[in-house]
Order: C-alpha cells, then sequence, then structure tokens
C-alpha cells in the first residue's frame, strides 16, 4: 500500500542482487520482473507472491519486459537478437520478433496495444505489427547503439534514445 509505505506481499525466489526491471500488469493483478544475468522473464500473482509463469525461450540475458496495455501479452527483448511476444495468461510464446543484428535493449507497446518498438545496438529502432510479428518500418540515422525507445501517447510519434548523445 502504497500511502501507507506498507509491503503487501513479498515476491520470492528471485536470485540475491540480479532483479533489474519490475512492472504491474494494467489490472495490477500480476508483476512482471527480469534480473540481470536472466534468459527469461517472470510473472508473478501480486497478491500471492507466487509465481505463475517463467517465460523462458530467449537464448541470452532478457533486458526489458512489459505488459501489452490490454494486460494480453507482454514483450521481453534479449541479447540474442530478438524480440518475444508472449501470452500473458498461458505463458507461452507466440511471436518472436527477427530482425535486429545486435542486442536488443528495449521493447514497448503502443498505447493501443496494436505496434510494439524496438531499440538495438545495430543502431535503430524497429516497429513491429504485433498481429502479423513483423517488422513495418526501420528507424535508423543514429551513430551509436538505441538504448530505449517509447510511443507518443497518440501514437503518432516515437522518441529514441541513443548512446550517440541524441
Amino acid at each position: 500500500q502504497a500511502r501507507r509505505g506498507r509491503s503487501v506481499v513479498v515476491v520470492c525466489g528471485l536470485k540475491p542482487g540480479t532483479s533489474s526491471s519490475v512492472c504491474f500488469s494494467p489490472n495490477s493483478l500480476q508483476v512482471l520482473t527480469i534480473g540481470e544475468d536472466d534468459m527469461s522473464a517472470k510473472v508473478w500473482n501480486a497478491c500471492t507472491g507466487e509465481c505463475v509463469h517463467t517465460l523462458a525461450g530467449h537464448a541470452r540475458n532478457v533486458w526489458s519486459a512489459a505488459f501489452s496495455p490490454d494486460g494480453r501479452c507482454i514483450v521481453t527483448s534479449s541479447s540474442d537478437e530478438t524480440g518475444k511476444i508472449w501470452n500473458a495468461k498461458t505463458g507461452r510464446c507466440v511471436r518472436t520478433l527477427v530482425g535486429h543484428v545486435g542486442r536488443v535493449w528495449s521493447a514497448t507497446f503502443s498505447p493501443d496495444g496494436r505496434y510494439i518498438v524496438t531499440a538495438s545496438v545495430d543502431k535503430t529502432a524497429k516497429l513491429w505489427s504485433v498481429s502479423a510479428g513483423e517488422c513495418v518500418q526501420t528507424f535508423a540515422g543514429h551513430a551509436g547503439y538505441v538504448s530505449w525507445a517509447a510511443f507518443s501517447p497518440d501514437t503518432h510519434h516515437i522518441l529514441t534514445a541513443s548512446d550517440d548523445r541524441t
């Protein structure tokens, strides 16, 4: 309970010192975690602290994970040069996003849930169709790796952050 500064549930089973990212599902009933030196993401029941799913399937470290706006899907990004779309209810991988040449630092859903944008060491960001799992646009032009990409609230613009200081 944030207002009271109290812990409501404790998630157990994480490796000590390795939890690098956490987020709530849109309905606040699940928690998504990734850890440093881990090739998976985990979905936890926010009320009981029990692990619901381990999203395993990447060949290298997972760097980011996020729920879709409706909570039905999860996207992960990895050093294995891919992103993956997972069914949040079953924990099964439904699509693998292949096209980057280098670590994929981040993957984020658009506010309407129809697209994903990924950011990579290959100095590009890519726009993907969630339904088809295909790249529909590549954004190039940075001199350094792209560390993050995000959608504007109206989904009309994509903002990127790069190691080239732009």
